[in-house]
């Protein structure tokens, strides 16, 4: 009997690691990014001493930049992932919440007011932080931006009827992942496949799909997606 098939949306860097993970605990990967991730080779340039740093993407993590300069800075940021690709690159104290709202409520109670904040970002968010947090000076820097994939790989396509499991990191690619799905017709499919999204904002983006069940993962890190993942295969023995 096969392992369990479970579809990786991550972009293609990041979802390597996870889909290593995956075969460690008897599932086969099967990579579908849904961005395709381009660094801003300009790199990072600081520009003032700053008070504190926010990330709410690991991916800001990923272009080999230079933050040489900021790692004794306090680092804000969203999701386990995104704190260990930090601390990755060096930095000493780092303070992740499971959401951006957590994030804000962190940051408002660590940070004076005026406080000069630097945000590490991509091209496209979500929430501009500086519009809802306007007690503090912000200076943010642009390090990457993810481009929607055109398609479905012809492989995805015909392995879509044999997935155990969707996996999805960011409510962006939830609505990219939705988009598609639409535009293949596969929403029959979807009726019996597992939806395990790393947050109650993601699984909101792809709700309207008739999943066959769809669960939460307990925190924000890969770690508690495999472990939803397992607990899915465990209710179907």
């Amino acid at each position: 009997m096969s392992n369990p098939l479970v579809l990786v949306t991550r972009p293609l860097e990041q979802a390597k690691g996870f889909a290593n993970s995956l075969r460690v605990h008897g599932f086969d990967p099967l990579l579908c990014p849904l961005f395709d991730v381009l660094v801003d080779r300009g790199g990072f340039s600081p520009r003032h001493p700053y008070d504190a740093v926010v990330a709410t993407s690991g991916q800001v993590f990923s272009g080999q930049f230079d933050f040489s300069a900021i790692l004794d800075i306090s680092l804000f940021c969203v999701g386990e992932i995104t704190a260990d690709k930090a601390r990755s690159c060096g930095f000493h104290t780092v303070f992740a919440q499971q959401n951006v709202t957590g994030l804000k409520s962190q940051l408002t109670e660590r940070s004076k007011e005026g406080a000069h904040i630097l945000y590490l970002r991509g091209a496209e968010i979500r929430e501009d932080l500086a519009q809802a947090l306007p007690q503090f000076t912000w200076d943010q820097q642009v390090l990457y931006q993810a481009r929607p994939v055109n398609g479905l790989s012809p492989e995805i396509v015909a392995n879509f009827q044999n997935l155990h499991s969707v996996t999805l990191f960011s409510a962006r690619a939830g609505v990219v992942f939705a988009d598609l799905i639409r535009h293949y017709g596969l929403e029959g499919l979807i009726r019996g496949i597992n939806l395990v999204s790393i947050s109650a904002a993601v699984e909101e983006t792809v709700a309207s799909l008739p999943w066959k069940k769809s669960v939460v993962a307990s925190q924000s890190d890969t770690a508690s997606m495999i472990a939803a993942l397992t607990i899915l295969l465990q209710e179907k023995k």
